[in-house]
């Protein structure tokens, strides 16, 4: 997982994000920014639930149910309020702002791996 950081500066390109979205439609920043919101709290919870299957010795089925449906839940419910008010968010915007912090993540994993190989 990231650390604490890398959910700092992936709210904050977000937020830009948003801003710049809000010179186009209103719409589409509230979407970016419930997209990035839900997507953070995704990874938390996610965070949450590996840490703790990983620190178990034995293999824990309701935890693992628990942690399915809160993630799932999670991103369905980001896109299912998006559909439900369309004059408030974009569900395009919340998709993008849903994957942001995977988009980040792999940048920065690419951007790591490239500097080493320039240096090897």
């Amino acid at each position: 997982m990231s650390d604490r950081k890398d959910y700092l500066y992936c709210l904050l390109i977000g937020l830009f994000l948003a801003i710049i979205a809000y010179f186009f439609n209103f719409t589409w920043g509230n979407g970016i920014i419930l997209g990035v919101v839900m997507g953070l709290l995704h990874y938390i919870i996610m965070s949450f639930c590996l840490s703790r299957m990983l620190k178990m010795t034995k293999f824990s089925i309701g935890l693992f149910i628990l942690y399915f449906f809160a993630n799932m839940g999670n991103i369905i419910l980001a896109l299912a309020i998006s559909c439900l008010f369309p004059d408030i968010f974009n569900v395009i915007a919340c998709a993008i702002g849903l994957i942001l912090h995977n988009a980040y993540i792999y940048g920065k994993t690419l951007f790591i791996s490239l500097k080493k190989r320039k240096g090897v």
